[in-house]
């Protein structure tokens, strides 16, 4: 059993340098290369950003507060400017 603790221990430490670099990267690509960006990517990316935000924020938000809330994060992100599809 200890080992079964420390063997998924150790991968979650692994996934977190992981998404550590993932994020440096992330960041340091906008900064030094002009490239197009498709709609549809920023969109998908926004809407799962928005969900992953809506799960962690059920704890502490009522669920009308937060969806008002993402809608209105959503229209401000939409490559669309918040016009709709």
């Amino acid at each position: 059993m200890r080992e079964d603790v420390r063997g998924r221990h150790s991968q979650a430490q692994e996934f977190d340098a992981l998404r550590v670099k993932q994020n440096q990267i992330g960041e340091h690509l906008p900064r030094d290369h002009d490239f197009d960006v498709p709609d549809a990517l920023v969109e998908e990316e926004l809407a799962n950003r928005c969900q992953n935000y809506a799960r962690s924020s059920l704890r502490k938000v009522s669920t009308s507060r937060s969806g008002a809330r993402l809608n209105k994060i959503s229209e401000d992100f939409s490559p669309r400017g918040g016009q709709g599809a």
